[in-house]
């Protein structure tokens, strides 16, 4: 890259955005039900094993807490779902590609037409790898 950061194109920065504002949804949505579940055994435990510790500060690392695993994993969740049904359907128009295929020839188009689909795979396996580790 040239220092300028990862932009990406317009479509993987749409995708970015679409899990990013699901994400908050989900966490403004759902942390207040899974802190009323969760803060009462947090609370007894705080006070049974760390007597002087500030309970009120350590429920509010656990919204915090709470907030953040709800964010990413809805995240996770929606670019996960969403590359795997980008692979699927590039799959599928490899595949319609290659059921096509008819007379002498056809033998050598399948074969191109698979390698064009092992490339096809691999370019979005490296594709999701570099996503994944920007």
């Amino acid at each position: 890259m040239s220092g300028q950061g990862h932009i990406g194109t317009p479509f993987v920065r749409s995708l970015r955005g679409l899990s990013f504002f699901a994400g908050v949804a989900a966490a403004f949505i759902f942390m207040p039900k899974l802190y009323e579940r969760t803060a009462p055994s947090v609370w007894r435990y705080t006070l049974e094993h760390y007597q002087g510790a500030d309970t009120q500060l350590v429920l509010l690392g656990l919204k915090a807490v709470l907030a953040l695993v709800i964010y990413f994993t809805v995240s996770a969740a929606i670019n996960a779902a969403l590359s795997a049904y980008g692979l699927h359907l590039a799959l599928k128009v490899m595949q319609r590609d290659s059921e096509v295929i008819e007379g002498p020839a056809s033998l050598r188009h399948q074969r191109k037409s698979r390698r064009k689909m092992m490339v096809l795979g691999v370019i979005v396996v490296v594709g999701l790898i570099q996503w994944g580790l920007s």
